[in-house]
């Protein structure tokens, strides 16, 4: 695994995602506390954001953790 990391230049735990990346629990949590402005979670391409893509990742993230598997359009 260290050889494939090292050779696509990738230089964080892939097992961990919150070292790096914010999950989607934690990203619901902190727009729904208000500590947070959904707008700023989604992607550029298609100016995909908001609540409503905060909760389909949180859907996808729960199915993951349930061996479910989803493909992206599922919500």
């Amino acid at each position: 695994m260290k050889a494939w990391r090292n050779a696509s230049k990738v230089d964080h735990d892939v097992l961990n995602p919150r070292d790096r990346f914010l999950i989607g629990a934690d990203v619901w949590a902190l727009c729904r506390t208000g500590r947070s402005d959904p707008a700023k979670f989604g992607t550029v391409n298609g100016n995909l954001r908001g609540p409503w893509f905060i909760a389909a990742n949180l859907v996808h993230d729960i199915a993951a953790l349930l061996k479910l598997e989803m493909l992206l359009w599922d919500v």
